[in-house]
């Protein structure tokens, strides 16, 4: 574990999951697929998963790190 990132692990993840529900949004337009669930929760996951990426980008940067970071 010690060789492993986890905030790397995360954005692979994110991205796996974007092409996924990517590659299965492209199949429900040409009327392959017919699961809208599963692709919204594929995307929506990436989403969230970037969100938290950036959250953690922010804190690098004294100006934002005090909104961010508690002071404790």
């Amino acid at each position: 574990m010690e060789f492993l990132n986890g905030w790397y692990i995360l954005l692979v993840i994110s991205d796996v999951l974007t092409v996924l529900g990517t590659i299965m949004k492209i199949g429900i337009e040409s009327k392959n697929f017919a699961s809208y669930d599963v692709c919204s929760i594929l995307l929506g996951t990436s989403t969230l998963l970037v969100w938290v990426g950036v959250i953690r980008y922010l804190t690098f940067f004294q100006k934002y790190n005090v909104i961010l970071v508690p002071p404790f």
